[in-house]
């Protein structure tokens, strides 16, 4: 059953079904107590008996017909119905404040209990904002979340699009703002070749929109190291970076695919170990200082 198709057959009022030629009525969950409710809901014989006045029916007709009843009248799942005891037994203090204080025009908490309107409930509680009292006290309760480690729940990581609004961003703008300003200020004031770690930019909430964009970016990338290195050649996470700062317009071609270049000739455009580059380096200087002088160039003597 799609939600579209749970969420029309969430009419409410009387569920009534055939059986035997004859039309029979359930009671509505409102009518039962809690206790009964969740021992109806837990055993399918005890639901015939109780509330299906007794008929013959296999298991498979019994979960159907619990089923439909608790879709009819909102209750979710069998799940659903122990896990709302669980937070109301827990938590119906901080509960009932966040729901009732929450903004707009609905039913108390107090209302939406006594109907037994169960997946209602936890929809609101399974969106309250994460600065509330419940949020709160689910954190601070050792029993909870050691359910929910054991059962391989973790919090959410990452910054949430919902509570990230134009003020935040500006703050987050501001304080990587600062946060440049004391690396610039810490490179001017240190020692030379001294350097320190540079700030991290404040988190980002992310979408849909930057996993495609990073995936097409990647995508990009593999298609440009297969043209360089061959499909036998290495992984983009094993072949050398590209240098993708300050590129010359023979690298900008290269990345843009509209040049041709001989993977054998890459030396102009493809970052060189560590070790090499700094045996460059040090076979250019020393040609430097041999030029000025500092360095005396090899002779020859005759005699």
């Amino acid at each position: 059953m799609t939600a579209v198709d749970a969420l029309e057959a969430e009419a409410g009022g009387q569920f009534i079904y055939r059986w035997g030629g004859q039309d029979h009525t359930l009671v509505a969950p409102a009518e039962l107590s809690w206790s009964q409710l969740v021992r109806v809901i837990r055993d399918p014989i005890l639901f015939v008996l109780q509330l299906a006045e007794g008929h013959r029916l296999t298991i498979w007709q019994i979960e159907r017909l619990r089923d439909d009843w608790m879709t009819h009248h909102g209750l979710g799942t069998p799940n659903s119905v122990e896990r709302l005891a669980y937070l109301v037994e827990h938590y119906r203090d901080a509960i009932e404040y966040d729901l009732d204080t929450l903004p707009g025009t609905r039913p108390s908490f107090v209302e939406l209990w006594r109907t037994r309107q169960v997946r209602r409930l936890l929809n609101l509680i399974d969106h309250l904002p994460p600065n509330c009292h419940t949020n709160a006290a689910i954190a601070n309760n050792d029993d909870h979340v050691k359910m929910m480690v054991e059962a391989g729940l973790k919090p959410a990581k990452g910054v949430s699009q919902v509570y990230y609004g134009s003020i935040e961003q500006r703050l987050d703008d501001i304080a990587d703002a600062l946060g440049a300003l004391r690396d610039v200020t810490i490179a001017v004031n240190s020692a030379k070749g001294k350097r320190t770690p540079p700030t991290k930019p404040r988190p980002r909430p992310t979408s849909a929109f930057g996993r495609v964009r990073h995936q097409t970016r990647m995508a990009q990338h593999e298609n440009l190291m297969g043209r360089l290195f061959g499909p036998e050649g290495p992984r983009p996470e094993e072949a050398p970076q590209l240098r993708v700062a300050g590129q010359r317009r023979r690298d900008r071609r290269v990345l843009d695919g509209t040049a041709v270049v001989d993977p054998l000739a890459t030396s102009t455009f493809v970052k060189a170990p560590s070790a090499q580059r700094e045996e460059e380096r040090a076979a250019r200087w020393k040609d430097r200082a041999a030029e000025v002088g500092r360095v005396p160039r090899e002779s020859t003597t005759t005699t």
